[in-house]
């Protein structure tokens, strides 16, 4: 990934979030190796954010098929309350789960 997105994913992690919530802070698709990539930051959004959990599945329905016979990842940069920041990166075809539940069972957090 490059520089650009890593600060701007940095930036956004200090965003405050409601504990026990899932807050997208950024998300790219495709190859990133290549640069054929896709803002797919809307998409993720509207299946996680304020969410507990969420299921995603990687397929080109994110944002199209910015890397037409390639293999392509989803990168995900999300928070949950004061926690820092994660990045999740997942394989074309693969379905992963972000969650928070962990944390909205903590008080104070």
């Amino acid at each position: 990934m490059g520089a650009e997105w890593v600060l701007a994913a940095l930036m956004a992690a200090q965003l405050a979030v409601p504990a026990g919530q899932i807050r997208i802070l950024d998300a790219v698709y495709g190859d990133a190796a290549r640069g054929r990539l896709c803002d797919a930051t809307l998409a993720v959004e509207q299946q996680c954010d304020e969410r507990e959990s969420c299921l995603i599945s990687v397929t080109n329905g994110i944002c199209g098929d910015p890397a037409y016979g390639l293999a392509k990842r989803l990168h995900v940069a999300f928070k949950c309350g004061r926690a820092p920041a994660q990045l999740l990166v997942a394989a074309e075809g693969s379905v992963i789960r972000l969650s928070c539940a962990a944390q909205a069972a903590r008080p104070g957090s």
